[in-house]
């Protein structure tokens, strides 16, 4: 229908024209010599279409979230409107679409029978020859509609040959991203498709197991009130028929079977010692007309290994055409004795989990059959073939050490010496596999045995304070790019600080610098300083410097970004590649240097923490927005960097800013007040204070002009930003998006930063720090080892 309306000279409006049917039907109408406008959110895909579609004319776009595209649209077409209108708009806007629509146009809506949308259209449209068309496109998948599939499919086989039908743009997630696709889509900030990529793996954690409805479950137990709990949690997962076996009777069991019948359950029921004879018995007399799916065997009182080891014998011998499906097969005592894993099993495939319960004098109190259930379901659910899991009681507890202490059965004192370990405790080496359960399901961590066994007081401390979750809260103003003021002042203003790696476990001295080694270079934000990349750069695997810019009065970014590549290739007489890592502004400044280096050719990767160059300033668009003047800005500058230097006297400050009116005044008071209060110079505070109002204005007037990279180009967003997808101007290869959990301000405490810049290194790199002795070293004497050297070189 779309494509019978399309001649050369036809004027055609679509909605949402960086979207996927947008996309495709600009491509067509411009190959048929349409005259073509469209709508879009934000400037963004604005020049995102100019630049898929040279033909397009800037000022046939507009903006989709107004009325105004139907001024742009009549005013191009002097008040005739367009012949072909293709819609997906909602609303009042619906109504400003119509009146753009020539009086023997054709409007197609493809909103309102998709999304139900209760339209109130008036008549008043349908003058003279004006058609209105809704059409819901998936219905073109519908059996009936085959011939017309076919029709589509040798109009696209035309297209593609004559080059108007071509791949849409498209971003691709994983499987485990598929939350991140969903909110690109629901937020509308995608342009053309959001594919899932389904071929991948799925990574699939199963948390309920499934019965089958004709298939027997036998739960032998001596406590009746569990044996009850599991059969309703089987009842509950599919099974339809059920043989139990208790120890006694008694009315709890009697009502609780009723209950089970009057759900369509089939039950058996028998009693008796869990015994060799009973257990043959009941195997005997009950001719199963189906086969066991799961075998329950629950010993949870006293009772001896050999007599657990002889009956489990006798429920494998079962005949094979009755447990050739057996699916589950689960044995749960108190004192579990490792002898029964020598029965031979129906199945080389199939799973049999075992599982110790403590008794209330060890758990402290008496553990609940709906604790065990879960406990059980949850092993039947775990891929191992032997499972040994500890059932843990529900009682509060301060302590992860306290936690420990039960599962154990040790005894922690008031003041213990925080050196000992829990071999000096008296933990039995048995416990450390009921331990490390506890630890992997609660910790997500995994210890071997003498690991366990080697854990100090202080060690299992520390570890809990670190595993405590950590809130980061978004951040405004200037405290997203300011929060620390080195009082080091020799340190602060050094260009070039070496920080610890995995590869340096201690910051490299000067003598120390190796020229043949490939160095990571970060460049910070407006901080400009390296204390904030400390705990990040620990984990990189190879080593990094950090550059330290000093700030020089109406210098812009690139020529900050042309001095630094300078001072870089000096110092580390760079020949080969180049690793760039920018935060926040810092970005600016690496993709800046990234070209410099290209045009020296050389390749690299850059890692952008923050997002692109239009993020970043984006960013602190938002930020400085709360300052209405820039009076208002220059004070907020010296109150914060104030705070951040000494968080006394600011009242004080407050009284004296509001009676200066110029910069210098403002900066003047503000030392004055910071006198004998800070343990650095004057002179260096007021180097900290310009510094930062002189950097914020060099990303303000940053004006960007950069050529698509060769290099690879790593962004990691912060987890406010809404622009995912962005970043393919800057790059002629794909360009590679994570996203952080942390925001801004804290991005680079997210360690995810470490494990993704580590992903992306060469193989060579990794491969040499494999074989790296990761050992500490030490120059015992450097003026010895400075002149042997400089012998050796003469």
């Amino acid at each position: 229908a779309i494509k019978s309306r399309m001649k050369a000279g036809c004027t055609i409006l679509v909605h949402g024209g960086s979207g996927a049917l947008g996309q495709a039907i600009i491509s067509i109408a411009l190959a048929y010599g349409c005259e073509v406008f469209t709508t879009v959110s934000d400037i963004r895909k604005k020049k995102f279409l100019l630049k898929l579609f040279p033909a397009l004319e800037a000022d046939h776009i507009g903006n989709s979230r107004d009325i105004s595209f139907c001024d742009m649209v009549l005013k191009a077409t002097k008040g005739e409107g367009v012949s072909l209108i293709v819609s997906c708009i909602k609303g009042d806007l619906k109504n400003a679409t119509l009146k753009c629509c020539h009086s023997s146009g054709t409007t197609i809506d493809t909103y309102v029978v998709r999304n139900h949308e209760d339209y109130n259209f008036g008549m008043k449209f349908l003058i003279k020859g004006m058609s209105y068309i809704a059409v819901d496109l998936s219905e073109l998948f519908e059996p009936e509609n085959v011939d017309e599939l076919r029709r589509i499919q040798l109009m696209m086989s035309e297209g593609i040959a004559r080059g108007y039908v071509r791949p849409l743009s498209r971003v691709t997630f994983s499987p485990q991203e598929a939350r991140r696709a969903y909110r690109l889509v629901a937020g509308n900030r995608h342009r053309g498709r959001v594919l899932l990529n389904l071929q991948q793996d799925i990574p699939y954690l199963q948390t309920k197991i499934s019965c089958s409805l004709d298939r027997y479950n036998l739960v032998l137990s001596d406590d009746e009130v569990l044996g009850i709990q599991l059969a309703q949690r089987l009842v509950l997962r599919g099974a339809r028929k059920i043989m139990l076996h208790f120890t006694s009777e008694s009315n709890y069991v009697v009502l609780k079977i009723r209950s089970l019948e009057m759900q369509d359950v089939q039950v058996k029921v028998s009693y008796g010692d869990l015994d060799r004879r009973v257990v043959t018995k009941l195997i005997e007399e009950n001719k199963f007309n189906s086969e066991i799916e799961g075998i329950y065997y629950i010993a949870s009182s006293e009772m001896d290994g050999r007599k657990i080891f002889n009956n489990l014998q006798i429920l494998n011998s079962l005949n094979q055409n009755i447990c050739s499906q057996l699916k589950y097969f689960v044995v749960l005592s108190k004192d579990l004795d490792d002898e029964i894993m020598t029965v031979p099993l129906p199945s080389e495939k199939l799973l049999i989990t075992r599982l110790t319960v403590p008794s209330a004098h060890d758990a402290g109190r008496l553990i609940s059959p709906i604790d065990t259930v879960n406990a059980i379901e949850m092993a039947l659910c775990s891929k191992r073939r032997f499972l040994k899991s500890y059932i843990p009681c529900k009682n509060e507890r301060s302590s992860l050490l306290e936690d420990i202490a039960h599962v154990t059965g040790i005894t922690i004192p008031e003041n213990v010496n925080g050196q000992l370990t829990m071999r000096d405790l008296g933990m039995d080496v048995s416990k450390t596999e009921a331990v490390r359960n506890y630890l992997r399901c609660n910790f997500f961590s995994t210890m071997d045995n003498e690991r366990i066994l080697s854990l100090s007081v202080d060690m299992i401390r520390n570890w809990e304070n670190r595993s405590k979750e950590k809130t980061l809260k978004e951040t405004k103003g200037l405290s997203t790019f300011f929060s620390y003021v080195d009082h080091d002042e020799l340190l602060a203003v050094t260009e070039m600080v070496f920080l610890p790696t995995l590869t340096t476990s201690s910051s490299i001295r000067e003598d120390e610098f190796d020229v043949k080694q490939t160095y990571l270079c970060v460049l910070p934000g407006v901080e400009s300083h390296h204390e904030k990349f400390r705990t990040m750069c620990e984990r990189f695997k190879l080593p990094t410097l950090v550059l330290q810019p000093s700030c020089k009065a109406q210098e812009s970014i690139q020529e900050m970004a042309q001095r630094l590549v300078k001072e870089l290739i000096n110092k580390t007489k760079l020949t080969k590649r180049f690793y760039l890592l920018g935060y926040e502004s810092g970005v600016l400044v690496a993709l800046e240097m990234a070209a410099i280096l290209e045009e020296q050719g050389l390749l690299g990767t850059v890692f952008c923490i923050g997002g692109t160059p239009d993020e970043i300033q984006a960013r602190f668009k938002k930020e400085l927005s709360l300052y209405n003047t820039e009076e208002a800005l220059q004070s907020e500058v010296i109150r914060h960097m104030f705070s951040l230097m000494n968080s006394d006297n600011t009242d004080e400050l407050e009284m004296e800013l509001k009676n200066k009116l110029t910069w210098e005044e403002k900066l003047t008071a503000s030392l004055q007040k910071l006198l004998g209060r800070v343990p650095h110079s004057i002179q260096y505070a007021k180097e900290v204070i310009e510094a930062a109002y002189t950097r914020i204005n060099q990303v303000r007037s940053y004006v960007p002009n950069l050529k698509k990279l060769k290099s690879i180009i790593v962004f990691m967003r912060p987890r406010e930003s809404l622009n995912n997808g962005q970043g393919k101007e800057y790059s002629q290869n794909p360009v590679v998006e994570y996203v952080l959990e942390a925001p801004l301000a804290y991005a680079v405490q997210d360690l995810r930063c470490a494990a993704y810049v580590n992903r992306h290194l060469d193989e060579d790199i990794l491969s040499a720090f494999e074989k790296r002795n990761l050992l500490e070293t030490y120059i015992l004497n450097a003026d010895q080892f400075m002149t042997a050297a400089l012998n050796d070189d003469d």
